[in-house]
């Protein structure tokens, strides 16, 4: 069969590290068959002032996590090899809209991310660029726009901008329980002592989406990506003060 290659991306040289040392950790699990773990304690220098139970800022965690090992291992017994999983360290929108990424993706998967855009017309330009014919867009993550974000479209209005940009949405939810930002015990419930008198929450919006193809060769489109970027790139600066448009 087909071994999938994933390619992960992110702005910050930190978080690539860190998920660089972790896949090293499952896969020396597999090589030497014992257990590799790190221990942390995220709490101990938290700045929240308004927990319940000082007990809770002592509470140490393990990584990776069972639900790591046992994918990890999953992958491995099935296919008999390592995941093929690379990384890219750089903005998405710089990296994405190069001519050398059009078309190369059959599946785009975004985690809390398409909230962090200043303009939410280029993430889905950008999409469309990578994404191959049919390929397939998978979102899970808050809808809580950052204060860059120039366009702050609810749920809906995404979703109608989703379809005319030529997306068929194979699924669109937005879950009924609401799922801590920080940690699962945040907010309490299923059993779970409140860590906090105040905590943060979402309901994180779900949807699955296939790129149509289009009536011509989408040539058009994706030729004048760059162009789109820019005009996208000047908005946002006379938006925020920095271009004067007489």
């Amino acid at each position: 069969g087909v071994v999938p290659h994933v390619e992960a991306n992110d702005s910050s040289v930190t978080m690539i590290f860190a998920a660089q040392n972790v896949i090293k950790m499952l896969q020396q699990q597999q090589y030497q068959d014992r257990q590799e773990e790190s221990r942390l304690y995220p709490f101990l220098s938290d700045l929240q002032v308004n927990e319940i139970d000082a007990r809770k800022r002592f509470e140490m965690e393990v990584f990776p996590d069972e639900h790591a090992v046992d994918s990890y291992k999953c992958y491995h017994d099935l296919t008999g090899t390592h995941p093929n999983l690379s990384f890219t360290v750089g903005d998405f929108v710089s990296t994405y809209s190069q001519q050398s990424k059009q078309n190369q993706y059959d599946v785009v998967a975004t985690s809390f991310f398409i909230d962090t855009a200043t303009n939410i017309y280029e993430y889905i330009y950008i999409m469309k660029h990578m994404l191959s014919t049919n390929g397939i867009w998978v979102n899970c993550g808050p809808v809580q726009w950052h204060p860059c974000a120039l366009l702050r479209p609810t749920v809906e209005q995404l979703k109608d901008m989703l379809q005319v940009a030529g997306f068929e949405l194979i699924s669109w939810s937005v879950a009924d329980e609401a799922v801590a930002y920080r940690h699962p015990d945040d907010v309490g419930g299923k059993g779970l002592e409140a860590r906090y008198t105040r905590s943060e929450a979402y309901r994180p919006l779900r949807f699955v989406a296939r790129l149509l193809s289009s009536q011509d060769d989408g040539s058009s489109s994706n030729n004048d990506l760059p162009l789109k970027i820019q005009y996208s790139e000047f908005l946002n600066e006379v938006a925020n003060g920095k271009i004067e448009v007489n």
